[in-house]
């Protein structure tokens, strides 16, 4: 039985196979789940499902080849009879070894005219094999009850810690249909080693229900030395995430709509906040979904000593308290906070670290800002599970791994911080902090 614990406060009113040989691009001789019965050659691997702008009827798959082998598609069935879907693939802009440490082929399908709330089963198939056969369950189409899994910076030893955290994060929330990540899975975009282990760690998850991913510095190496990020084509190799058609939409800021909730993810380190600002504001005035959450890298109030986040602070803040976001979830800081600025009953930010790389916990920022930072805690690591519902969203922050001196004293598998945010059938919200 989980021990609750809860955090200082102030007074206020979330085993796969994959591609080896980082540098040569040659292929190792295992893939995802196996190759199927009678294969031949060396199948596709590395698949990640992401959700397309309606996952409710389609699906998107994307994947890496050791050859540019012909016949690259997904063929899927559903699990209680019916029509069987081929969706073919495209080719994605190719990377270079020099860029992301590969030059592998990598490609994409999504698969349309799907049944919503349905399960279906699926192979990625090409000339050479096909994977072994793998399940997911589309989207419902209407709100209900579901859950979704978020994690923060996994970054650095990614077949350690940040894989044991999903592990537990998917053994203990199986229902939990969508992961998100907010950015900095890997710490150097060029090293293909470093995207073997976060993929690998993903494993439990990637498969068989949708990843959303924001972008982090680390891979597109902003604030760091010498750069090869080549635009982000290695992030944008492994995952492919909804053209929403709006001007000036490049591919690492998105949205997509999910069972009643809103997701739109930003690209926090991106040369184009201003426009990413007026696709955000588009994004929350035409929503017609039950809730809003919003995922970037780093938020608009940092946690971490000498560290302040002005850009997001001054171009996106303004739109996420305009339009009364549910939810803004974060990494970067490598810490555990979670706030709010102004109304108690307004907007929750939440910062989270899923990684062995930690740093010390830091409220100057928020006090600038005239924000209130409600919960923190440093040294721990932490996977957060997120229940929604017509009426309610249910926010638990759980311990998954201490570092030498953790603050708050905790164990791991509590829930450190919880809070719930419900509405009436008007729409008015009240936060239960």
């Amino acid at each position: 039985m989980r021990r609750r614990v809860v955090l200082a406060r102030v007074a206020v009113g979330l085993g796969a196979v994959l591609l080896a040989a980082c540098t040569t691009g040659s292929p190792s001789s295992m893939d995802d789940g196996g190759p199927a019965e009678g294969a031949e050659g060396t199948p596709p691997a590395a698949v990640v499902l992401t959700p397309s702008a309606d996952p409710s009827t389609s699906q998107t798959f994307t994947w890496r080849s050791s050859t540019d082998a012909a016949g690259q598609q997904v063929t899927l069935e559903p699990v209680d009879g019916g029509g069987r879907v081929v969706a073919q693939a495209e080719r994605k802009e190719a990377t270079t070894v020099a860029e992301s440490g590969s030059d592998l082929p990598a490609y994409t399908s999504t698969a349309t005219d799907l049944r919503p709330g349905t399960s279906y089963t699926y192979r990625v198939e090409n000339a050479d094999g096909a994977t072994a056969e793998q399940e997911f369950t589309t989207a419902d189409d209407e709100t209900g009850r579901w859950s979704f899994l978020a994690l923060g910076d996994t970054q650095v030893d990614n077949a350690e810690v940040p894989a044991r955290i999903v592990r537990t994060a998917v053994d203990e929330h199986p229902e939990a249909s969508l992961v998100l990540q907010a950015g900095d899975l890997i710490d150097h975009p060029y090293r293909h080693d470093q995207w073997l282990e976060a993929l690998d760690a993903l494993a439990p998850a990637r498969t068989t229900r949708n990843v959303l991913s924001s972008i982090g510095n680390h891979e597109q190496c902003i604030m760091g030395g010498r750069c090869r990020h080549g635009d982000a084509q290695a992030f944008r190799a492994y995952f492919t995430f909804p053209d929403n058609g709006f001007e000036g939409q490049r591919p690492t800021w998105f949205r997509t709509d999910v069972q009643g909730v809103r997701f739109v993810v930003l690209d926090s380190f991106g040369d184009d906040l201003e426009t990413q600002a007026a696709f955000l504001e588009e994004s929350l005035a035409t929503s017609e979904q039950r809730w809003t959450v919003v995922l970037m890298h780093s938020g608009p109030f940092a946690s971490r000593t000498k560290r302040s986040n002005a850009t997001v602070h001054a171009e996106i803040l303004p739109v996420l308290e305009k339009h009364d976001v549910d939810l803004v979830l974060s990494g970067h800081d490598h810490v555990y906070s979670r706030g709010f600025e102004g109304d108690p009953d307004g907007t929750v930010f939440a910062a989270s670290n899923s990684g062995p790389k930690v740093y010390e916990l830091d409220d100057a920022d928020w006090r600038r800002r005239d924000a209130t930072r409600v919960a923190g805690a440093e040294q721990v690591s932490t996977y957060q599970v997120v229940d929604v519902s017509e009426g309610e969203l249910r926010y638990r922050a759980v311990a998954a791994h201490l570092g030498r001196d953790p603050e708050p004293g905790v164990r791991e598998g509590d829930v450190i911080d919880e809070l719930t945010i419900t509405k009436d059938a008007t729409g008015r919200k009240n936060v239960n902090w």
